[in-house]
């Protein structure tokens, strides 16, 4: 089997491995003369899954397949971490890294639908006072962050927050971005961010196991991340340390607002070692990082942007089009649009995500 044809067969199916620290998404969104049939992997694929997990290093991983909106198959392979031999099984909880965009991109999304977020207005409007005070920073909306073309860095390493070119002018992939824009829900929605992901995302779309705040309770199930050379991705004492944070004050640690757990836990040194808004631990509710889920939880969320059901959890069909329209160019073969990458391929297009791109449009 083909990469491509390896796509193909995975359309609209997250892919979490535990040796991967980036993850990836893809799901086909071709024109409609050359659809091909979303199927799950055949049998002979399945038989060669092992031995490509082997030669990649990944322990194990969990592959779901979502047709008109629906999980329709599923399927696991290997261990949960290369210490605990546990086999990955469908309640294995898998840490979604960069795969948290797209349900942090749901949310925003459903309240631009609901008329509370524009995607044009300045994200520096909702913050006020706690705005950035770079002039630049201060022209970003929530459609540059949701396309990656805001100019901000991935990750920035310094107090001010600066965007590289003028936002709306190139490509640049910005977890930092996401970040800000998290910010800017908290303050329409008078909820803390993971509050608002519980009540208005998780719990609405039955993704009972997710959530971007650690919890005691996953350890038993979360799955092992890694990064290359089999380092371990998790930082225990870091994790723990955010936790008691959090768990502090008689404030549950879910009502903690993003600018709050910033400013309990900002680093003591020079504010150029460190990321005053802390979204380096997986542990800390990210926006862009740190959600924890079960694969069939995320395939409920995964299908929200390609598919209306009619349940009143449906984004609307401008923002569902919106999300697979090139917008922003990173090179001949690969844009962004709202929210979701997209790769042009032999007629077809694929809506995706990763965990970093280079480029500047």
């Amino acid at each position: 089997m083909t990469r491509r044809r390896f796509l193909q067969a995975f359309a609209a199916a997250p892919v979490s491995a535990t040796a991967v620290s980036r993850a990836a998404a893809v799901l086909a969104a071709p024109a409609p003369a050359a659809r091909p049939q979303i199927v799950p992997p055949d049998a002979s694929f399945m038989a060669t899954l092992p031995d490509l997990l082997e030669v990649s290093s990944v322990p194990g991983i969990s592959i779901g397949v979502v047709q008109r909106g629906r999980p329709v198959w599923q399927a696991q392979a290997g261990v949960t971490g290369l210490k605990m031999k546990t086999p990955v099984s469908a309640q294995t909880i898998w840490k979604a890294a960069s795969l948290s965009k797209q349900v942090t991109g749901y949310a925003a999304l459903r309240l631009v639908d609901a008329g509370e977020l524009e995607l044009d207005r300045p994200l520096a409007d909702y913050l006020a006072a706690d705005a950035p005070s770079n002039p630049a920073a201060r022209k970003i909306t929530a459609r540059h962050v949701l396309t990656h073309s805001s100019g901000l860095p991935n990750w920035r390493r310094t107090a001010e927050l600066v965007p590289e070119f003028a936002p709306g002018t190139g490509f640049r992939y910005s977890g930092e971005g996401y970040f800000y824009l998290a910010r800017c829900l908290e303050r329409i929605t008078g909820l803390a961010f993971e509050s608002h992901m519980q009540a208005r995302v998780f719990a609405p779309l039955g993704m009972a196991s997710s959530t971007y705040l650690w919890r005691a309770d996953l350890a038993t199930d979360l799955a092992t991340g890694y990064h290359w050379e089999n380092v371990a991705w998790d930082d225990a004492a870091w994790r723990d340390a955010v936790h008691r944070k959090l768990s502090s004050g008689g404030l549950p640690p879910e009502q903690w607002t993003l600018d709050r757990v910033a400013a309990a836990m900002a680093p003591t040194a020079s504010p150029d070692q460190g990321i005053p808004l802390l979204p380096g631990s997986v542990y800390y509710p990210n926006p862009a990082m740190s959600l924890m889920t079960r694969v069939p939880d995320y395939l409920a969320a995964v299908a929200r942007f390609t598919t209306a059901l009619g349940d009143g959890l449906d984004l609307s069909a401008r923002s569902r089009a919106m999300a697979a329209a090139p917008m922003v160019p990173v090179n001949h073969a690969v844009s962004w649009g709202l929210g979701w990458g997209i790769e042009h391929a032999h007629g077809t297009s694929y809506l995706f995500q990763h965990g970093s791109l280079a480029g500047r449009a």
